[in-house]
Formats: structure tokens, sequence, C-alpha cells
């Protein structure tokens, strides 16, 4: 998750001090945790040593401060599409309860330990009221966003991170912004015909504004906004507003019919021709085995350039070989311990199903995790960032490679195809530019199944922790691999070559 804010310890005397800074346009916000911390307990890596006298105490107040911070900003950005101005922090932050929060927790607090419990409770009590009630003010039995508040509660128990509740938090903005658009002030639940959905899904793929919020190093620039969702974006919100219509229906008895709503939806789907991009026509970056090869020997193939990546970068690219060689997502990889680690095997369970995964370890794999005491804890946002910019360079390093031992042009330029609607989207990049963390895990299970049979392939899916077998071969795809294809035949029919008759 994108943080906007930061935790600074400023240097005062004999110890450090803890504040939540944030800043636009040079402008900046600067509050007090309250939190002390003696230089002797204060590590270089930057955080809090254990040895700290109430360090899970002072942990926990440094996270409410930031916490409330961030989710109010993050509102802000959801509904603007752009950072707030200080300023209005400022007011925010002045205004609201958080210091009496603090203390009020602080002094109860157990050092057993409800860090956790803290953070949920917070994170609800601290979002702006326009974006935890959206459009409540009226408390209509017929009003769709009225238990909106229950239901951001009611997620916040069962989801396993709590930034999972933004995707919800973007659905509702984002149908507020159509309501407001559609000329309504409100929505009501019996508003949610044929006709609505129709009107919300065209409105979703070709007239929804939004701006991805990236880092900005220069913050007088202003984004232009894209226009429209892509399909799958697309189906996403509406798969999540249904889940809250259902949440409605099933613990508040709204007035509504479910098997409708689906309905209306599939009508809706059909009729814009909104489908999710059929697989022959979705590619995503995989490695080969060839290209792997130079990547785990790049400190051999190209010293100069390996010894100028940074520790942190080299971490990052450990990390990225390591799930390109065992299969794991990034959620999982951060998860590894030494105890998954048995007889040779790497072993656990996919953080997203709970299904069982064991895949024998790599040798490379296995120094990768000593090298790094088997701590592979990253950030998405930073680990993606840094792995465009190292294999913009090992591309270019590779190509000559390449070229040289097939005799072939080395294919640096790809294209990704997006749907809007049957409008097709066409996005060309440098082929690093599609190298992401969950390049890792497409590229293991497209070089296990590349020769698989179908035993094999069964295999195969118990060593991904999948079991569909469509899941499975959505993350094979193709690439260049320097072997020259040749035609095949399905039925095994050819042409005889004349020199053989007669």
């Amino acid at each position: 998750m994108k943080e906007y804010s930061k935790i600074q310890f400023m240097k005062r005397g004999k110890y450090r001090e803890a504040f939540i800074t944030y800043s636009k346009f040079t402008k900046k916000f600067r509050v007090t945790t309250g939190v002390k911390v003696l230089h002797e307990h204060f590590l270089d890596t930057g955080g809090i040593s254990p040895e700290h006298p109430t360090y899970y105490k002072d942990i926990s107040i440094i996270r409410w401060h930031h916490e409330w911070v961030e989710n109010h900003i993050f509102a802000f950005v959801a509904k603007h599409r752009e950072k707030p101005p200080v300023s209005w922090l400022q007011q925010e932050y002045e205004k609201s309860s958080i210091e009496k929060i603090v203390s009020q927790k602080a002094a109860k607090f157990d050092e057993t330990g409800e860090v956790a419990a803290f953070s949920r409770e917070i994170f609800v009590e601290s979002l702006p009221e326009d974006k935890t009630q959206l459009q409540v003010k009226n408390q209509s039995d017929l009003e769709v966003f009225r238990h909106w508040k229950d239901f951001i509660h009611f997620k916040n128990q069962v989801v396993r991170s709590s930034s999972s509740l933004y995707r919800y938090i973007h659905m509702a903005s984002t149908m507020d912004t159509f309501t407001l658009r559609s000329g309504r002030t409100r929505l009501s639940f019996i508003e949610l015909d044929q006709q609505f959905f129709n009107d919300f899904l065209f409105y979703l793929v070709k007239e929804h504004e939004y701006v991805r919020v990236n880092k900005k190093w220069n913050t007088d620039t202003v984004d232009i906004p894209e226009i429209g969702l892509s399909n799958e974006t697309a189906i996403k919100q509406l798969d999540n507003f249904t889940e809250y219509l259902k949440f409605c229906k099933r613990r508040k008895d709204a007035p509504i019919h479910i098997d409708d709503i689906t309905e209306f939806i599939s009508i809706a789907k059909r009729k814009l021709e909104v489908r999710k991009q059929n697989v022959s026509k979705k590619w995503e970056l995989t490695l080969t085995p060839h290209e792997l090869q130079f990547v785990v020997n790049l400190d051999q193939h190209e010293p100069d350039f390996y010894n100028s990546i940074s520790e942190n970068w080299r971490r990052f690219l450990d990390i990225f070989l390591f799930m390109c060689l065992q299969g794991t997502a990034p959620i999982d990889t951060k998860a590894i311990k030494k105890s998954n680690v048995e007889r040779g095997k790497l072993v656990g369970e996919r953080s997203k199903n709970g299904n069982a995964y064991k895949v024998e370890l790599d040798e490379v794999s296995l120094e990768i995790l000593k090298r790094h005491n088997y701590d592979f804890r990253f950030s998405d946002q930073a680990m993606n960032e840094a792995l465009k910019k190292i294999f913009t360079t090992i591309f270019e390093l590779y190509r000559r490679r390449f070229e040289e031992e097939f005799q072939q042009q080395y294919e640096m330029i790809y294209s990704q195809r997006r749907f809007k609607g049957p409008d097709e989207v066409v996005v060309i990049m440098h082929k690093a530019m599609f190298v992401e963390a969950m390049t890792g895990r497409r590229t293991f299970i497209t070089n296990i199944n590349e020769r698989a049979d179908e035993l094999g392939m069964r295999e195969n899916m118990k060593r991904a922790g999948h079991n569909k077998i469509q899941t499975h071969l959505d993350y094979q795809h193709d690439r260049q691999t320097g072997l020259v294809d040749k035609p095949v035949s399905l039925f095994d029919v050819s042409r005889i070559k004349l020199s053989k008759i007669g």
C-alpha cells in the first residue's frame, strides 16, 4: 500500500522524538506523537529497539497517529483524485479527537498486546464522515448507503489486511460520483433496475476519470486523468457493489432481490460487451530459463553493472529470483521463515486460498535464503519500481548474448492489450516496464509447464498451490525462447515431397 506520510525521528539532545510528516508544494505538516526514544535504543536501520522500556506501547502510539493521517489523506485522494493541501490536513487534525483517543488507549495499554485490535478500531473511527457513511445523513430505509458504516466495520473483522478495505472505498467513491453526475442527491434501492446498471457500467468503461497515484518528483505538474476503466476493473467494481448489497440483504433485510441484481448486471455486461479478456489475447511477461541463467550469474557475466547496483536493489533482485525459482507469490514470499524449509523442500500455505504448496528447494534459492537470513520482507511498490529500472539494463546486456547464440533479433518492445467495453487499448513499452514482483510466480509456472504431460501438470498444480486447472493454465504465457518453432500438424497430415513419389 502506498504511504503518503512518513514517520520521522528528530534528534532532541539525549533522545529522538517521533513525528508524523506530510508535504505538498513545499509546505509541510508535522505533528508529534509524543514518543521519545533514547539514542541507545534507536537502531541503525531507523527503528526502535525492543529493549526500549515501553516498546509495545510506543510502537502502538506511533501507529495510531500514522494511521489517522494516512486514512484521512487516502479518503481525500479517493474523493478528489489529488493529495490534500497541508492546511486542510492541519485543520482536520486540530479539530479531531485523535490526541484524546490515543491518550485513553495508552493509559489502558496492556503489553500482552492489543495492537492489531486498536489498529482496526481506529481505522474506522478515523475515516472522514462523508466516506464512512457516504450519503447516510438521511436515514431512509430505502437509501442504498444507509448501512455503509456497518459494512466497513464488518469487513474490517474478516479481511486479511486493512488495506483490503480500500477497494470498497474506491467503489463507494465511484458510485457517489456517478450518482451526483446522473442528477441524484442520493441513491435509493428502488432505483437499482436494469437501466441503472446499464448506465453505471457505461459510465465505468467510458466516462469515469481517474489518476494513478504514484510518487511525483515535481509536485507542480498536473496529471491528466485517464478516462474509462478496463473491463476487468469495471467487473471488480460491480462485484464489490454486489457484495455490499448482499450484506444489506442478509444482515439488514434491505428491500432488494439479489437474484434480480445479478441478472441486471449480467445483462448490462452482455449489452455493453464488458467481459474478461480472452486468455489468448492476454500477455504478461515471464523469463525463460536462458534469461534466468543469465540473471542468476549476473555478477559473473556483468560484474561492473552488478557492483554498481545498491545493496537494497540487489536484495530486491535476489527475492525476485527466489520467486522465479520457487513460484511463491509476493505475499507468501514475505511470510517465509526457516520453518518453511523441510527436508530439501519449500512447504507452506498460500495466503490467498489456504491451499498447501510443496516444491523442491532450488540450490540457488537456498543460497539466497541464507544470504538474507530468511527475511524477505519488502514493499511491493518499491520493489516493482526497482525491478523495472534494473531489468531495463539487464535486458540490454542480455540482448548481445542472445543474438550471438541464437542468431535472432532479441525482442525488446512488447505490447499489452486491454479492453474498455468492446474497444481495444494497446499499451506498447520496453520489455522491462512489464516486470513486477508477480512476474516471478508467472515465470515459475510457465517454465515447469512447458514440457509437462497431463500427469506432470497435475503435479505442477500441487507445487503451485492451485486446485483449478484453468487458474493454473492462465499463468501460462508465450515468450521468445530462441528456439526455432517448426510448423506442426494436429493430425500428422503433410505434403509429400515429389522426390519420394514413385
